[in-house]
């Protein structure tokens, strides 16, 4: 019988997409968020992920959204929404800034509470959303440079696997 240690289970992030877009096909959604998560999250996380992407036209005024699921406290269920009416590489570009919140999230950087939707921590300081101005954020801020790291990280990857086939 062979020892534990030999046993090796490939698990990755879980990723299930709802609606769609004329601009991009789910694999491509899928493809990118897997990418980004990488890039984003240690192993261990990565792998316990549950996440659900939503291709529709936010009723928010917003082109992307990303909640958890079941608890705030280092979340592992994830629902991020994301304008279908976008263009392709702006969709991704959306991805990228809410896998930037989904990360956030995740180590705990920022934290909402469940109890009053208009307060959130991060990392030591507690804001209430209506007093701070949407760019003024410093989540948003910090995703906002990560999503444009990511996103370029992504294409350029993309443009050297079609030079290989």
């Amino acid at each position: 019988m062979p020892c534990a240690s030999h046993w090796h289970i490939n698990i990755f992030m879980q990723i299930k997409i709802y609606g769609k877009s004329p601009k991009i096909n789910k694999q491509e959604i899928k493809h990118a968020a897997r990418f980004f998560g990488l890039r984003l999250l240690r192993k261990d996380t990565y792998n316990q992920i549950y996440l659900e992407i939503e291709l529709t036209k936010p009723d928010d005024g917003y082109d992307g959204f990303c909640e958890w699921s079941t608890t705030n406290y280092r979340p592992k269920d994830f629902l991020i929404i994301l304008n279908n009416k976008k263009s392709k590489d702006s969709i991704i570009k959306i991805l990228a800034h809410e896998m930037a919140h989904l990360k956030q999230f995740t180590t705990n950087q920022l934290f909402q509470y469940h109890y009053n939707d208009d307060k959130i921590r991060w990392k030591k300081d507690i804001f209430s959303l209506e007093n701070v101005k949407y760019n003024d954020r410093p989540w948003e801020k910090d995703a906002n440079e990560l999503e444009e790291t990511l996103f370029n990280e992504y294409m350029e990857y993309e443009a050297t696997k079609k030079t290989r086939h």
